[in-house]
């Protein structure tokens, strides 16, 4: 999922999804405003969290039906 498109900046999704499950709590929602490659938008989804993620960057707001 995370391989779609490189991103030099993408960080390791385990290391995501603990911070989100420290720093968040199922229900709540995550902020990404640098959305990049989404790992921090799809751990958030897959931890039971709401995202809101956004990027300037086109390549990054364009997803096929990855989560549907």
């Amino acid at each position: 999922m995370y391989l779609m498109h490189k991103y030099w900046a993408r960080k390791p999704h385990n290391v995501v999804g603990e911070y989100i499950e420290h720093y968040s709590k199922k229900g709540e929602i995550v902020l990404d405003p640098f959305l990049g490659s989404g790992v921090t938008a799809i751990e958030s989804l897959k931890r039971g969290r709401k995202a809101i993620a956004i990027d300037l960057d086109p390549l990054s707001t364009f997803r096929p039906s990855l989560l549907a």
